[in-house]
């Protein structure tokens, strides 16, 4: 493992003794062995996950649901190694529960692209109220949503900014983005969570006041409960 420098999870499995087989000719002794390996791995700075029972067999029960949680904790390394997230806007001065440092996600390969929210306000206001683009988009939206009570007016703001956000998202190969409060509302109406990118084919969450956190966390839980494929 740390020649191949794989970097991926380890599960540590050993199998029950047969009393009759620990002689000299076969020399097995899984549940020794099981130590000897799980402390190389550790002098090698290798991290590893054990099975509830000290050894097991590969047909028990509690090894089904040992492999289970570990295929699920794989799905989460895979799901947040490489992350990119977007962040638009400062946070709040009041939402200290939303700080966060840059520096410790890099560390574990989450990267942040960051947007002044005045450059996504000056780009939405400057597509036309003709342009396709933006006619596509209000379509959309009264596609998935009864905007009948909506003015107009908003309805083309909502479009226009959602429009600018999938631009950024794009530009940037964000696989998430924070808003900062106020136009959160209407990132989550023009682009739900639920929807997928058609260009990369993936999940682009979102999440107010700027809390990357929350999309860090989101990407956790989606990772865990996904299905294996």
């Amino acid at each position: 493992l740390k020649l191949a420098g794989l970097n991926v999870p380890v599960l540590v499995q050993g199998y029950p003794d047969e009393l009759d087989k620990l002689d000299v000719v076969r020399r097995r002794d899984a549940f020794c062995g099981k130590i000897s390996v799980c402390n190389n791995l550790r002098q090698a700075g290798i991290a590893y996950t054990l099975t509830t029972k000290h050894v097991v067999h590969p047909l028990d029960a509690s090894f089904r649901s040992d492999l289970e949680r570990f295929v699920a904790v794989c799905r989460v390394v895979r799901g947040l190694r490489g992350v990119r997230i977007g962040a638009v806007g400062a946070r709040p001065g009041a939402f200290n529960t939303v700080r966060y440092s840059e520096k410790i996600l890099e560390r574990h390969g989450i990267s942040v692209t960051t947007v002044d929210l005045s450059e996504i306000l000056g780009a939405a206001a400057k597509i036309g109220p003709q342009d396709a683009r933006l006619v596509a988009k209000v379509d959309e939206i009264k596609a998935y949503a009864n905007a009948t009570a909506v003015p107009p007016a908003k309805l083309a703001q909502m479009a226009r900014l959602g429009l600018v956000l999938d631009d950024f998202v794009a530009a940037h190969h964000l696989d998430a983005r924070g808003a900062v409060h106020g136009c959160a509302h209407v990132v989550h109406r023009v682009n739900r969570v639920r929807r997928n990118s058609s260009r990369y084919g993936r999940r682009v969450a979102h999440a107010g006041r700027s809390d990357v956190a929350d999309l860090v966390h989101h990407r956790v839980r989606s990772s865990w409960r996904a299905r294996c494929h």
